[in-house]
């Protein structure tokens, strides 16, 4: 296992994909490393976990249905409390110019699809600490009263109260496709 592999181990990290082969790639490559997973199908349901949980990172599709991955960023990077969130670029359009709208939006770096481990670690690894790690920009949850914009729960912060991970995944019936948590 890397050193950057180990620093990732404890941090929670939000995958914002809508292929479900994609979520899942996402989903076990992290897993395997010790990183509490959350998936979201799309932008909008992005920016509903952005809002009432934490994260220490985000891994975002460019090209996602409702609000894709740099308008979730430009969301992001607008709400006082989410804006020092690491959001990683992973996508499979591998241009300059792709690389450039994704720093512009505010992403932070970029990972081309397919993605490989190590290097997917070693991205992450450069803008996210688990807390054990040392000191990581964390992203509490939206306070009543800050502006949401497309987000339409305003949770109340959860300090002082457990955070609720789930503890099983569903799983689909038949095919290879990726788990969602509930």
């Amino acid at each position: 296992e890397s050193d950057a592999a180990k620093r990732l181990a404890g941090s929670r990290i939000l995958v914002a994909e809508d292929n479900e082969v994609n979520q899942l790639v996402a989903t076990l490559l992290l897993e395997r490393i010790g990183v509490v997973v959350r998936v979201a199908g799309d932008g909008r349901e992005a920016m509903r976990l952005l809002g009432t949980e934490t994260f220490d990172g985000v891994l975002m599709d460019m090209q996602m249905p409702n609000v894709d991955g740099l308008g979730v960023t430009r969301w992001i990077r607008a709400n006082d409390a989410l804006t020092r969130l690491p959001v990683i670029a992973m996508t499979a359009n591998a241009r300059d110019d792709d690389r450039r709208r994704c720093l512009a939006a505010g992403m932070n770096d970029f990972a081309t699809k397919p993605v490989e481990a190590g290097v997917l670690y070693a991205t992450l690894a450069k803008w996210i600490r688990a807390p054990s790690g040392g000191p990581a920009p964390r992203s509490p949850p939206i306070r009543p009263g800050r502006p949401t914009h497309w987000c339409s729960s305003r949770a109340p912060s959860s300090r002082g109260s457990p955070h609720r991970w789930p503890r099983s995944r569903r799983r689909p019936a038949a095919g290879l496709s990726a788990t969602r948590t509930a």
